[in-house]
């Protein structure tokens, strides 16, 4: 058999049935008139924003947690469900950093499009399961999903690293975003262990003061 991979490692037979899943899901578009869907963006938005009650899964507030327009899907056509479910991920296994990713993405300082980046960040991680980078992982975690949920953390984390300590602003990203895509493919075991050491450390400091910009189009 062929073998794929990073030094001639392949994807066990037991993991295959599951990254074709995932791989599926990218290509799954959110259904509005899908209950589960629907449930699954309303439960991001309620958790980053405190938002006690059910709002409309379309519309203009949807732009305060981060989406270019009024419609979720538009910016999900990308990585498609995958991007959503690696949200809820975010937003319910590391809710206090959730929380202040929130906070910093709607400062005034540090202002940037929360659900944009993330959803960018799971592009890189879909691109990291495509080129078959993490294989090892995978193969000794006995996991798929486990192991891109914590590489997609593991983005944030360096993201929010990035951001804050250099004072980045939304006119910088093109910039970060070329930093992350170089440790995501050169260094993927740095991204995976900053997903198990960065949770653990405080927040970031800034250096300077922040550089004050609005982002419009992302």
């Amino acid at each position: 058999a062929l073998l794929s991979g990073w030094a001639g490692f392949s994807l066990k037979p037991s993991l295959q049935e599951e990254r074709t899943s995932i791989l599926c899901l990218r290509h799954m578009p959110l259904d509005h008139s899908n209950v589960v869907h629907g449930r699954i963006l309303l439960t991001v938005y309620k958790k980053l924003t405190g938002e006690p009650h059910n709002v409309p899964t379309t519309g203009g507030h949807m732009e305060r947690i981060g989406f270019q327009g009024s419609n979720p899907a538009t910016d999900l056509r990308s990585s498609g469900l995958f991007a959503l479910l690696q949200l809820l991920y975010l937003v319910d296994t590391a809710p206090e950093f959730a929380s202040r990713l929130f906070g910093t993405a709607t400062s005034a300082q540090w202002e940037f499009p929360l659900t944009l980046i993330s959803i960018n960040l799971t592009c890189m991680v879909l691109e990291a399961l495509t080129a078959d980078r993490l294989i090892r992982q995978m193969n000794r975690a006995g996991s798929v999903r486990n192991v891109l949920n914590d590489f997609y953390l593991g983005l944030f984390i360096a993201f929010e690293a990035i951001w804050v300590s250099k004072s980045r602003v939304i006119t910088d990203w093109d910039q970060v975003r070329r930093e992350l895509q170089s440790m995501a493919q050169d260094r993927p075991q740095a991204v995976l262990d900053k997903r198990s050491q960065g949770l653990r450390r405080p927040p970031p400091k800034p250096v300077g003061e922040g550089r004050v910009e609005k982002f419009s189009d992302f």
